[in-house]
């Protein structure tokens, strides 16, 4: 297992050097979570029309995040992400509201895009303070269920179907996919 970071700059690098994209978009739905909001859904993949996870708010409004795990150092998210996301997030989604969040900065554009907006901006530094309170309480891992189709599997495949589950099984082990509760 990995060490538990102790600081905002040992925090940001568990986030993005620790973890993949997609367990990065787990992470900040628990965050979410933790921090009020309900019925968080990741949605993140090659098809998610820009927004990575979905959930509601305290008051049941439609709220849509967009996670970019940029290098804390370098990469600055710009004012044309910034752009894409609220398109997207009040045309495509019709949410209420975005969040943005990044291990990395906002350029300077990118502020001035998201100002007056109903996009709010979480940097690498904000999202230490508001990941720190879940270092305490690990993910809760749940059982992963892998429906395999009865109809498209030949009676007399019975080793290939223990193969494919114990070849499913060990994706899963070994990409890390934890399904969030």
């Amino acid at each position: 297992a990995a060490p538990v970071p102790r600081n905002t700059q040992s925090i940001l690098d568990y986030l993005y050097f620790e973890l993949s994209p997609t367990q990065f978009e787990f992470e900040v739905a628990r965050m979410l979570k933790a921090h009020g909001f309900i019925d968080v859904e990741r949605v993140g993949g090659a098809d998610d029309r820009g927004v990575d996870i979905k959930c509601m708010d305290e008051q049941g409004r439609m709220i849509v995040v967009q996670c970019k795990q940029y290098s804390p150092e370098k990469n600055g998210v710009g004012s044309k992400d910034i752009q894409n996301f609220l398109g997207v997030s009040t045309r495509y989604h019709r949410a209420h509201r975005g969040i943005f969040v990044t291990t990395s900065r906002f350029t300077k554009s990118a502020k001035e895009v998201a100002q007056g907006s109903q996009i709010r901006l979480i940097d690498g530094a904000e999202l230490s303070k508001l990941y720190t309170p879940l270092l305490a309480a690990p993910p809760r891992q749940q059982e992963v269920s892998i429906p395999i189709p009865i109809r498209s599997i030949p009676a007399n495949t019975t080793v290939r179907v223990a193969k494919m589950a114990i070849v499913s099984i060990f994706a899963i082990v070994t990409l890390g996919v934890v399904i969030q509760g």
